[in-house]
């Protein structure tokens, strides 16, 4: 009887990290080709991209978001209080600090 639930168990953990590994791959294909994308739409130089590249990251955005005091009782929905701001649009490669009150 153990012997069939730690087979079972093993299947599972194989079949859920091929699952984890193929959404992983899918992502990093989803990224690589925005970017083959953005240095295929360019006609500059390698060494330009790069520039580029080095001051969009020293461009980089980083957005604060405050969860007030009692944010997790029910009723903060009703007048947009449970996050502020309640809503943020950030891109790729910004970042985002929650912060407690």
């Amino acid at each position: 009887m153990k012997k069939g639930i730690i087979i079972a168990g093993i299947a599972s953990i194989v079949f859920f990290t091929s699952i984890i590994a193929a959404v992983l791959s899918s992502t990093n294909s989803i990224g690589d080709s925005d970017a083959d994308s953005h240095s295929n739409n360019s006609s500059s130089s390698s060494s330009s991209s790069e520039q580029l590249s080095t001051a969009s990251a020293s461009n980089a955005v980083s957005v604060d978001v405050v969860m007030p005091t009692k944010s997790s009782r029910p009723g903060c929905e009703e007048n947009d209080a449970c996050y502020i701001p309640s809503t943020i649009t950030i891109s790729r490669g910004e970042s985002v600090t929650w912060k407690n009150t």
